[in-house]
């Protein structure tokens, strides 16, 4: 099977198998932009800077992907159709980086990513699909 671009989620970064696991993954591995703030957020809390997780976001070779207008859209359009845009609109955001195939986006939260149907897999799915 090949290798699809995938869209991470900010969760999957507390998994160190699956962070091992994308280490060796050849497909393109992409960081959206919100969920990049997000991480950097829990990095200077923790330690007072990002500089850890830009070294590992080198060393896998994960690009941080900008939200361009067309994803906003998309986004927009999605949370317009679920639950609360205010309370969910990073996810909508983040879901939108992998708004059409064959962008698969991984996450440990699926249930939040309701409108990418089957394109949404948790670290467990994806290592044991690709």
């Amino acid at each position: 099977m090949s290798s699809p671009p995938l869209i991470l989620d900010t969760n999957v970064f507390t998994r160190k198998d699956f962070l091992n696991w994308l280490d060796s993954y050849h497909g393109e591995k992409k960081l959206p932009v919100v969920a990049y703030a997000e991480i950097c957020v829990d990095n200077i809390n923790k330690n007072g800077d990002t500089t850890q997780i830009k070294g590992l976001l080198n060393r896998l070779d994960i690009t941080i992907e900008r939200l361009e207008s067309n994803l906003a859209e998309c986004g927009a359009l999605w949370g317009s159709k679920g639950k609360d845009f205010s309370l969910n609109a990073r996810d909508y955001l983040i879901g939108a980086h992998a708004h059409t195939p064959p962008l698969i986006l991984v996450t440990s939260n699926k249930d939040d990513f309701w409108f990418l149907k089957d394109r949404a897999l948790t670290p467990d799915e994806c290592m044991k699909r690709y």
